[in-house]
């Protein structure tokens, strides 16, 4: 067994299996949530950290909320004109820059308490998500590398869940089931989960269930017109994320700590 790890954790099946995947092989396990305007209910995350609790009795959760409304003011609004001149509407997607808070949020708590691994459930799923998207995702593992510590997404491989329809979630409000049966896939984030007996369907999208287990925030809704309809992204995708990965690296060059998490976001620690 190793000793401890990171884990960015939203509450929701996929960063919970990253958890429960991980519980395997490490001894302590910090479940880091954040926490900023715009976020709602973030104390539905406490649901998901505590059935880990029961059911790995042998390992150490340590779960913490972390505000980060500094250090994403920071990263969004910091020399914002000159920024915005050359990003134009890309300053707009929050998403962008809270990926990148929760990042830095993550890289100065492993710092303070000297941990060496990092993992968070990114996935396929939200392909225009920055802190889903390949080359961000490679960026940030190699700024992590830099401070000697290793990021993994250890599910992004993993199957997608089919999309719960509308008469799935009538029918589960209806009922007051959880989740719905389905035809079981290869390998979804839900199955593993299930199969823990962690979660009481394999696919549990649009229930009950799934909005008590998370927070809410709908500011990705600004960050998805932006690159649908201003950016077009899907129409051309790489070119897409090429773009994202500008902001990124800007963001990380203007405001990356010293070796030791010294550096301009340091006094912004909540």
């Amino acid at each position: 067994m190793q000793e401890s790890l990171a884990i960015l954790y939203s509450g929701g099946t996929d960063s919970t299996c990253v958890a429960a995947l991980m519980a395997e092989s490490y001894r302590r396990i910090h479940l880091l949530t954040f926490d900023r305007s715009g976020f709602h209910q973030i104390q539905n995350t406490r649901l998901g950290a505590q059935r880990l609790i029961e059911r790995f009795p042998e390992v150490h959760f340590e779960h913490r909320i972390l505000k980060i409304d500094r250090i994403f003011n920071r990263l969004a609004f910091k020399a914002y004109l000159p920024r915005l001149r050359r990003f134009g509407l890309r300053m707009l997607q929050n998403c962008t820059f809270c990926a990148l808070a929760n990042h830095f949020r993550t890289l100065h708590y492993c710092l303070e308490h000297g941990i060496r691994v990092v993992a968070d459930g990114a996935t396929r799923e939200l392909r225009f998500l920055p802190s889903h998207m390949v080359q961000p995702i490679e960026r940030m593992r190699s700024l992590y590398a830099e401070y000697g510590i290793e990021y993994l997404t250890p599910v992004y491989d993993f199957d997608i869940p089919r999309e719960i329809d509308f008469f799935d979630k009538l029918r589960m409000e209806k009922d007051g089931q959880e989740g719905v049966e389905v035809e079981p896939q290869q390998n979804t984030t839900g199955r593993h989960l299930h199969e823990l007996g962690l979660l009481p369907s394999e696919n549990i999208k649009g229930s009950a269930l799934d909005r008590r287990l998370q927070y809410r925030c709908f500011q990705y809704v600004l960050h998805n017109m932006v690159a649908h309809v201003v950016m077009r992204g899907p129409e051309d995708y790489p070119r897409y994320e090429r773009e994202i990965l500008e902001v990124y690296e800007d963001t990380i060059e203007r405001f990356k700590p010293g070796p030791d998490g010294s550096g301009p976001l340091k006094a912004l620690l909540d």
